[in-house]
């Protein structure tokens, strides 16, 4: 069975797109030309999620 794909909205934090393209997602824009961060499967957003939870971290020094 093909994995689903997980859709999500445009951010355009430069940091965020960088995340993306790390776990293999892409930004694709829609029938109705807006963009949208499009991930291959449940697994490459759930990575998403945990890079940007650790930026966080890092930003107000939880992490080093």
């Amino acid at each position: 069975m093909r994995e689903k794909p997980v859709i999500q909205p445009f951010s355009e934090k430069r940091e965020d797109q960088v995340r993306l393209t790390k776990v293999g997602g892409s930004i694709v824009i829609t029938f109705h030309g807006e963009p949208i961060f499009y991930f291959p499967n449940q697994e490459a957003y759930e990575e998403y999620k945990k890079l940007t939870a650790d930026a966080i971290r890092r930003k107000v020094g939880v992490i080093a």
